[in-house]
């Protein structure tokens, strides 16, 4: 009776706990407890913390990978070799030449920009010019224009013909020279030109000066063969 079940050891390894060692094992386990809980709470906050550098990481090096991407593709895009062979300004034309010895050229065009500050811009614009030469035809085509310089040169107006404030003319009319052949009235054909235009976006490093613009291109239609010269003026209607 003086050591009742409850408090007697099992395994009869210890001795019996008094009240003030029962407490005090008890309040070792509490505290044992609060740092298992702790730790592993440390444990958790630190996996989440890597988690999210983690995250942070791969967003960061995605975003790197992406700028670059686009920096290459700008870069090939924007290469010499890739402006010769696709324009700084693209148009479908459409052309009515005639003339013996001297005659007039009308010419209709739907174009789109594609560099510079203005690339996707999309216009139309007429051309009516004097030429010299002999033949007549219709034709449909296309043209390239390209500008002597840094892309930040290109934008819309470097093909159009108007006065600025100064009474200046803002482009300089074209000087253009078309040649073709014909077979049973169907011709094919092609054109080089050049004029000077004055660079209108205030972003380039040459705004406001001169800038040499070419363009070439060819066409098909109906009409006689033949070789002509002339100057022409392009204004536009939507821009």
């Amino acid at each position: 009776m003086g050591n009742p079940i409850r408090l007697t050891d099992k395994t009869g390894l210890s001795p019996v706990l008094d009240s003030e060692k029962k407490d005090q094992f008890k309040l070792c386990q509490v505290i044992e407890n609060f740092d298992n809980n702790s730790s592993a709470t440390n444990n958790n906050q630190q996996t989440e913390t890597n988690t999210d550098n983690s995250s942070g990481n791969t967003s960061a090096n995605a975003t790197e990978s992406t700028n670059s991407v686009t920096s290459t593709v700008e870069g090939i895009w924007n290469s010499t070799l890739a402006r010769i062979g696709i324009g700084d300004i693209v148009a479908v034309t459409g052309t009515f030449n005639s003339c013996v010895g001297i005659g007039s050229s009308q010419r209709i065009e739907l174009g789109i920009v594609t560099r510079g500050t203005d690339a996707g811009n999309i216009y139309v614009a007429v051309s009516p010019g004097i030429i010299g030469g002999i033949g007549a035809d219709a034709s449909v085509g296309i043209v390239n224009y390209n500008v002597i310089g840094s892309v930040d040169c290109v934008s819309t107006g470097v093909i159009e013909s108007s006065l600025r404030s100064d009474g200046e003319a803002y482009n300089k009319a074209s000087v253009s020279a078309s040649y073709g052949a014909s077979f049973n009235y169907f011709r094919i054909g092609g054109e080089v030109g050049a004029s000077c235009a004055i660079v209108d976006n205030p972003a380039s490093s040459q705004y406001g000066k001169n800038v040499l613009v070419v363009s070439h291109g060819g066409s098909i239609g109906f009409g006689t063969g033949g070789v002509s010269i002339g100057i022409s003026n392009t204004f536009l209607l939507l821009k």
